[in-house]
């Protein structure tokens, strides 16, 4: 590996863990950031940091004396990001791919930028791509299932992949995690979701190679769907599948710093996804309402199905058993209520109301006399049983 004056040379190799620390060390700002986490800079001026670093409870120094995140990304210089995708996209690996694997290791403010001005220079890029549609501003509104969005997405937290179908009129989300990005695993996913919903009349898809592969094609041929694709570098093509793999991903982050398990965290964030409105269009129903045609449709009960508590007057002499879970003697007792045909209020001998099940109860047929009458309305009126 071979050092200029400013920049390591990227044509071979990606710079190791401490060929990066040399690079930091000849930024400024990032050599700054290090004396503040290190406590070797003696003065409180913070302001002498970039905006983005000024917080440094956000950082970290590791054992190999390199500035991180605190999620161990590290932190690097501005300057080395169009180095980096040089290398990247030397097999012409779209902008997604691309942030999303600088991003993955790295940390720098800003780098989407550069990685689009990188893109926009490709000229093999830019002789193949497709031909751009100028963006409308009226939407185009689909019925039921008419049309579905696809997606891929990673989830650091859980270090795993997950595919993620958007129905386009209800906004109804289905996902699950996938061991591997392969056309099969894509075909494993669709079907589960047809035999549950029956097809769609279009799903739209990015342009990654296992969903423009033959057995995708052949197996959407078969169920009558038809396939469509997302424009290069026009993200708002497959707009809705691209946000909710953010949301997803932001909400497993909040699933994992919960100690949820990974299997059980897909399920919660799907619950939560079906059950918010989204959009200003559809902000009076949920995605869940709306698929389903129901608008009182929800995953949980809010209110109890339990019937109205019945109360019957008796005020009545009667015997107990004092302790219930043994074998103990009747003693007598004023039973005062009966509720739901289950259940005595009594009062003890020492004018301690409590409940019975009715088969620790005995009743008999003679009546309380008036003053004890008006002492258990008392009582009953200042406890709560």
């Amino acid at each position: 590996m071979c050092f200029g004056k400013s920049l390591i040379s990227f044509d071979l190799f990606v710079p190791s863990r401490p060929e990066w620390q040399e690079l930091q060390q000849r930024d400024e700002h990032i050599q700054l950031l290090y004396t503040f986490l290190d406590g070797t800079n003696k003065s409180n001026d913070i302001k002498l940091l970039p905006k983005h670093m000024q917080k440094l409870s956000n950082f970290k120094i590791s054992q190999d004396k390199l500035v991180t995140t605190l999620d161990g990304k590290i932190v690097i210089p501005k300057s080395t990001v169009s180095h980096l995708c040089r290398l990247l996209h030397k097999s012409h690996e779209g902008y997604a791919i691309m942030v999303d694997r600088i991003q993955r290791k790295f940390s720098c403010v800003g780098f989407t930028t550069i990685v689009k001005s990188f893109l926009s220079n490709c000229s093999t890029c830019y002789k193949n791509k497709e031909l751009r549609i100028p963006k409308t501003n009226r939407k185009i509104k689909y019925s039921l299932m008419q049309k579905a969005y696809v997606d891929i997405g990673y989830s650091e937290a859980y270090s795993s992949f997950f595919i993620t179908l958007v129905e386009a009129y209800s906004n109804y989300t289905f996902a699950s995690w996938i061991s591997n990005m392969r056309a099969i695993t894509v075909i494993k996913f669709l079907d589960q979701i047809i035999q549950l919903t029956g097809t769609f009349d279009m799903i739209q898809f990015d342009n990654q190679s296992n969903f423009r592969s033959k057995e995708l094609t052949n197996y959407l041929c078969l169920k009558g769907i038809e396939p469509q694709f997302s424009i290069p570098f026009e993200h708002y093509t497959n707009g809705k599948a691209e946000r909710m793999v953010k949301t997803l991903k932001y909400d497993l982050q909040k699933m994992y710093d919960d100690s949820i398990p990974k299997t059980k965290a897909i399920q919660k964030v799907l619950e939560k996804s079906r059950q918010t409105p989204y959009g200003k269009d559809n902000e009076k129903y949920t995605p869940l309402q709306r698929f389903f045609q129901d608008k009182n449709r929800e995953l949980s009960n809010t209110i109890s199905p339990i019937e109205s508590t019945t109360i019957i007057p008796l005020f009545l002499h009667g015997y107990y058993r004092p302790r219930p879970d043994i074998i103990a003697d009747w003693e007598p007792c004023y039973v005062l209520q009966k509720i739901n045909n289950t259940v005595y209020v009594i009062m003890e001998p020492g004018r301690h109301i409590t409940r019975r099940t009715s088969r620790y109860v005995k009743l008999t047929s003679q009546s309380l006399s008036d003053e004890i009458v008006a002492e258990a309305k008392s009582k009953l009126e200042g406890c709560n049983i």
